[in-house]
């Protein structure tokens, strides 16, 4: 006669022992997937964040043994977000992760959660498949090499009402500004940014570098570790600004590049502190009521105009023109900047950040287009001090809250 041993659900804390195996081996798949930096994922939250009242953690037993388990902790007041599912790499196939998901998705339900929201790697096709068929929406080009897109989030609705295609859309744009925040040469990993006035060393960077029309010459030696679309360095090289994949060693790209006409060189890391802190964007609701009309009346030319800058300097704005925007309480006129026909606001108001940005698309022939509020976006230096962003220009203070779009950066609360 065969005998099957049932498993069981416990409800635990994540000092447990019966989380230790699974904590232990997500250790070694994380590192063996992504690299020994790759750990740290594991120590980005305290345990607080995987107990009621906003999460739990699930382990499932086999004999007394640990087979699998996962957690969830809040995201938002209506999301959650799950964490650190895994199965005995020995026991797969036998749905040992699915039975995973349907308890968090019950506990999420249970602590009064709509929605939940996770991502996973791109080097864990594994997973991917798990989420795909178990009805969570990939928030992300399904088609495209997931090493191009990086984390791959997805989003199930638990309850509630589902989202507009118009929110849908708002959410996916979020989800780009996540990426965008990650990206090896994003603001989160940027870990300097040095000015290239003469022949010399930079800080941390290997080589010699010194300034040319429009980019860089970099003197280096092969040992130097900087590597051309993968190839060392070796001699003198110019480089342009924008040129593309240049590396001072594996996760430290650079950037080459000119503000206000002097050449200079950003320098990364894929495990800087504050990516690794980064536990997203915090944003007001999506309101289809914050989607105001707005037209556009351009300058007879483009008229540059000083501005403060966060962190200290000022530098010219070129502004090419005004959008007037409907807003409560009457029309208000927002100074934009224009680059292939779509427009940009740098804007303040009373809603909580100091200031943001506002895309808008391009007019029609009648100059109308749409500021979407909803769609404000905090400026690069919001997530890294090595950035400088220009502050409104006058008139550009809005005399109200804009209760939508962008609100903070989120960083972990670390253990």
């Amino acid at each position: 006669m065969r005998w099957t041993v049932p498993l069981e659900a416990h409800w635990v804390a994540l000092d447990d022992p019966l989380v230790e195996p699974l904590l232990a081996d997500l250790v070694r798949e994380y590192t063996g997937r992504y690299g020994p930096g790759a750990a740290r994922e594991m120590d980005r939250y305290p345990a607080a964040e995987f107990a009621a009242p906003g999460g739990a953690l699930v382990v499932l037993t086999e004999g007394g043994r640990t087979v699998a388990g996962g957690a969830i902790r809040r995201y938002d007041a209506v999301t959650a977000e799950v964490k650190r599912v895994w199965a005995d790499p020995a026991l797969r196939r036998r749905g040992l992760a699915r039975r995973v998901m349907r308890e968090l998705e019950g506990a999420a339900a249970r602590l009064g959660y709509e929605r939940i929201h996770l991502t996973t790697g791109p080097r864990q096709p594994e997973a991917r498949g798990l989420y795909l068929a178990t009805g969570y929406t990939p928030m992300f080009d399904v088609d495209a090499d997931p090493l191009t897109v990086g984390p791959l989030p997805f989003e199930k609705q638990l309850s509630g009402a589902a989202p507009s295609p118009a929110e849908q859309a708002w959410r996916r744009w979020r989800y780009d500004r996540l990426r965008y925040a990650r990206a090896p040469r994003g603001p989160l990993a940027l870990t300097g940014t040095h000015l290239v006035h003469g022949e010399g060393p930079l800080p941390g960077v290997p080589g010699l570098w010194a300034p040319i029309e429009g980019g860089v010459r970099l003197k280096a030696v092969p040992a130097d570790g900087i590597a051309l679309d993968g190839v060392p360095v070796g001699g003198s090289v110019d480089l342009p600004a924008g040129t593309g994949s240049l590396a001072a060693g594996e996760g430290r790209p650079l950037a080459v590049l000119v503000l206000d006409g002097t050449p200079a060189v950003r320098t990364y890391e894929g495990f800087s502190p504050a990516r690794l802190a980064f536990d997203g964007i915090a944003a007001f609701p999506y309101s289809p009521a914050w989607t105001r009309a707005a037209s556009y009346r351009p300058y007879r030319a483009v008229t540059p105009e000083t501005v403060d800058v966060a962190g200290g300097g000022r530098r010219e704005l070129p502004l090419a023109g005004e959008a007037t925007v409907e807003l409560p309480g009457g029309p208000h006129v927002l100074k934009v900047t224009a680059e292939d026909g779509a427009l940009r606001a740098v804007f303040g108001d009373d809603a909580g950040p100091r200031f943001r940005f506002l895309d808008l698309p391009a007019p029609d022939a009648a100059g109308r287009t749409v500021a979407d509020f909803n769609r404000a976006f905090l400026p690069p230096c919001a997530f890294s001090r090595h950035v400088a962003c220009p502050l409104p220009p006058a008139g550009n203070v809005l005399p109200l809250a804009i209760p939508a779009g962008e609100r903070a950066v989120r960083r972990a609360r670390r253990p």
